[in-house]
């Protein structure tokens, strides 16, 4: 119940918090460098399949992200591309449950680069982003997945989306999405009798989103961090990885709920752990 009672109050302060002029998070330095609050989000979920059964239950989890980027232009090139420069961006979520702090994790990336475009309604496969992300430095701590620490660091990361739409006056948006990186990991575990890993890594994510203007989007995600090779159970590497099912209802622009579940997992060499969370959340943008 004190779950619950601190969920229902964040999600009533956030509407509030975010009419506010101060939670347009955008502030100047002296070098025209500006950092912004891109989106704020809390959750209520249903964990479960953890290693331990004092992570299963109700848990709240919080999640944010902001970057830091120069002067920003509305300029398109001839293709229709407008090109976005970020000095640094970072995505943060902490999961809390009664034991406490359960799952944190934080991703920093130094410099991205990318081009967006609005997706031409003609029906045909467009590209419609772009881009490439560079010094990206992920740490996390997630307990229901017995790890104690993972580190990973991505010198380099690209990614893409090409969307279709059926026609000028169709409601209807397809896009497909996918990313890869090449980094080096460290994971050790809350168990005394694992041992740390440390390998190299090949990141492998891809996703799917049926969208309707009027009804909503239904999104598929899934995502590997580990070896390039066919799973082997007798291998020492650590891998991380995570699937996701979504149904996402905006109220406007910048306000929307989604409902969730998704399934986590991580391999500390042979040991392999998993856990399960079904999730409502309230998302705002800014």
């Amino acid at each position: 119940m004190k779950i619950l009672k601190k969920v229902f109050v964040a999600i009533c302060l956030m509407p509030v918090l975010a009419s506010a002029q101060q939670l347009d998070c955008t502030s100047s330095t002296s070098n025209s460098i500006q950092s912004q609050v891109e989106s704020l989000s809390v959750a209520l979920a249903n964990a479960s399949w953890t290693h331990n059964d004092l992570y299963e239950g109700q848990v709240i989890v919080f999640s944010a992200k902001v970057h830091a980027h120069g002067e920003v232009s509305d300029d398109v090139d001839e293709n229709g591309y407008r090109t976005q420069f970020y000095i640094a961006s970072a995505e943060t979520e902490i999961q809390i449950g009664t034991n406490g702090i359960e799952h944190t994790y934080l991703n920093v990336s130094a410099i991205t680069k990318e081009k967006v475009k609005e997706l031409e309604r003609d029906g045909r496969f467009h590209l419609v982003e772009k881009g490439i992300e560079l010094g990206n430095i992920q740490v996390s701590r997630d307990l229901p997945l017995a790890q104690a620490a993972y580190v990973e660091f991505e010198p380099v990361k690209i990614y893409g989306t090409i969307g279709i739409s059926p026609g000028q006056n169709s409601n209807w948006e397809f896009l497909a999405r996918v990313s890869a990186s090449l980094g080096y990991a460290h994971g050790r575990s809350t168990k005394p009798n694992v041992d740390n890993t440390n390998n190299f890594y090949v990141g492998q994510d891809y996703g799917l989103s049926l969208k309707h203007r009027n009804f909503g989007q239904l999104d598929f995600d899934r995502g590997v961090d580990g070896e390039l090779t066919k799973y082997n159970p007798d291998s020492t590497a650590s891998r991380e990885a995570y699937v996701r099912l979504g149904y996402t209802y905006s109220f406007d622009e910048r306000s929307s709920i989604t409902f969730s579940g998704e399934k986590r997992s991580f391999r500390f060499g042979p040991d392999y752990e998993k856990s399960r969370r079904y999730m409502l959340r309230y998302q705002r943008r800014f």
